[in-house]
């Protein structure tokens, strides 16, 4: 037997299983993502289920997500934007959003670009669905006249409209504007809060008429007009005379009577 050619044999085998042991082993190195230099490559985070909350006033909202990363990556400094009928809002960057009245009637996004700590740091963005601001008008109640008399109230009295102002986004009161009614008819020239009744009033229903105006959001509501009023007429005398009690020429120490007629056209006695 040659033994030369046994071990020559021997080590060509060894090294064979050397190379394939090596070849074996960088394959495995190899599998998956890798950066280029044979270490795994770290994903992106992610950002899901975006939406948007609005607060109980309406006046501001409120993004949403969940943050994932595969790897566990801490979240870092995500960053975030507004869109108003897709474009950015300037200066809307923050998880939070105060509306303002170029909102009424459009269409707000909230996006969020995910962002972890460490790793691959930047993930893609995503946005919320669709918000539509909407601004309710304002209104009024409680609607009210009240006499400065306190008591009936006469022609040349000076009434006092009063009324509640209400706005369900607690928008404040604007130039609400005012009118006083005769019989159902605007009276020309009593659109103040207050009207000092005529002698045309003695007789006539009365009443306050308020429109509600907001001074931001949706700024007119509805006019609401109060309970009637009745301006009582001042009474008259006719027929004033005297009458002298010896039947012919007053003379010193008769007595005199004053005679009149009187007249109220509300019937009061």
């Amino acid at each position: 037997m040659d033994t030369t050619k046994s071990k020559r044999s021997t080590k060509q085998s060894a090294r064979l299983l050397l190379c394939t042991l090596l070849f074996v082993i960088f394959a495995l190195s190899g599998c998956g993502p890798s950066d280029g230099g044979g270490t795994p490559a770290n994903t992106a985070p992610t950002a899901r289920d975006a939406s948007i909350t609005e607060d109980s006033g309406g006046s501001s909202l409120s993004g949403n997500y969940s943050y994932a990363d595969a790897e566990d990556d801490a979240e870092g400094a995500s960053t975030f934007r507004w869109l108003r009928n897709g474009t950015a809002i300037g200066g809307a960057t923050g998880i939070n959003y105060t509306l303002v009245a170029a909102d009424i009637g459009q269409e707000i996004a909230f996006e969020v670009t995910p962002v972890a700590a460490t790793g691959e740091t930047s993930g893609s963005a995503v946005s919320s669905g669709i918000f539509t601001v909407t601004n309710n008008t304002p209104t009024a109640d409680s609607v009210g006249i009240s006499d400065d008399n306190g008591g009936l109230a006469i022609a040349g009295d000076q009434l006092t409209g009063s009324y509640n102002y209400n706005d369900a986004e607690s928008d404040t009161e604007g130039t609400s504007t005012f009118r006083w009614l005769r019989n159902g008819t605007a009276i020309s020239g009593a659109t103040a809060l207050t009207y000092t009744s005529t002698a045309d009033d003695a007789g006539q229903n009365i009443t306050f008429e308020v429109t509600p105006i907001a001074a931001t959001g949706t700024t007119g509501g509805s006019a609401v007009v109060s309970s009637g009023l009745t301006v009582n007429s001042a009474p008259s005398a006719s027929s004033v005379g005297l009458a002298e009690n010896n039947g012919g020429l007053a003379i010193v120490g008769d007595q005199l009577t004053g005679n009149y007629i009187y007249n109220d056209v509300d019937g009061d006695a």
